[in-house]
């Protein structure tokens, strides 16, 4: 998150007091840090959709940039292989802000152009008899190369965790299985 903020120009920091709307596409704390936003509740590591870069357009001052939004959103020729590019390459929305770095939306903006983060399941791997008081998750790291750059990506919430000291506790919830 810090090095996106920075990207972005934004002081991770900086507390935000975030007024829910009835028409909002995403919930959001009210009380949080840009940090926290980018770190806990947008999926800024997710996959953007067709809307995302018709949005992102309005906010491109490059009319390059611009123009290759708009060809995407509108499903051109020419957007349709940039997509397929991007999507070959595992681009997440911080990639795109990157690749598009004219295109700066306010925060306000993309709280509701980035969806928030989904919950991610894990098997658990303990007793209840053995350790009454204690979960053992049985968690894989999700990583891959992508092709062009050659840069290793890690999942977002295995990747998370790695960074966890021993120890530490997480927010979790216990759901049964289906």
């Amino acid at each position: 998150a810090e090095d996106f903020c920075a990207m972005m120009g934004y002081d991770a920091g900086q507390q935000l007091q975030v007024v829910p709307m009835e028409t909002a596409r995403n919930w959001c704390p009210q009380d949080l840090s840009v940090r926290q936003l980018f770190t806990h509740v947008l999926d800024i590591f997710g996959k953007p959709n067709k809307k995302f870069f018709d949005t992102l357009s309005l906010f491109a001052k490059d009319d390059k940039e611009k123009s290759v939004l708009e060809s995407i959103a509108a499903n051109s020729d020419e957007g349709k292989a940039v997509y397929r590019d991007l999507v070959h390459d595992y681009a997440h929305h911080a990639d795109v802000l990157k690749k598009f770095s004219s295109a700066r939306p306010p925060i306000e903006h993309l709280i509701n152009m980035i969806p928030t983060l989904k919950p991610r399941a894990y098997s658990i791997a303990s007793s209840p008899l053995m350790h009454p008081d204690i979960i053992q998750l049985c968690v894989v790291q999700v990583d891959w190369e992508v092709e062009s750059t050659k840069e290793l990506r890690i999942g977002e919430a295995t990747g998370y965790m790695k960074q966890q000291a021993p120890g530490a506790q997480l927010v979790c919830a216990v759901r049964p299985s289906a």
